[in-house]
């Protein structure tokens, strides 16, 4: 009876211990990506804002063609 409340007892504490390293791995894998996205957000972000400032300059030039176009007409 011993022997055999032993080797549940060891049972458990294999599987407390496989299911501890699997929620590691898992857990520094979702790290790991979560810090792969929020580089990735923050780049885009950048790439945002640039856009938004070219888009910007892009509509003052337009607006200047059609303002010397009117006088030229």
């Amino acid at each position: 009876m011993r022997k055999t409340l032993a080797e549940d007892r060891a049972a458990e504490i294999d599987n407390a211990v496989s299911a501890v390293k699997y929620y590691r791995d898992f857990l520094d894998d979702i790290t790991t990506r979560l810090t792969t996205a929020t580089e990735t957000i923050k780049k885009m972000e950048i790439q945002h804002k640039e856009q938004v400032l070219l888009n910007q300059q892009l509509a003052d030039e337009v607006q200047k063609f059609k303002r010397l176009k009117g006088k030229t007409s």
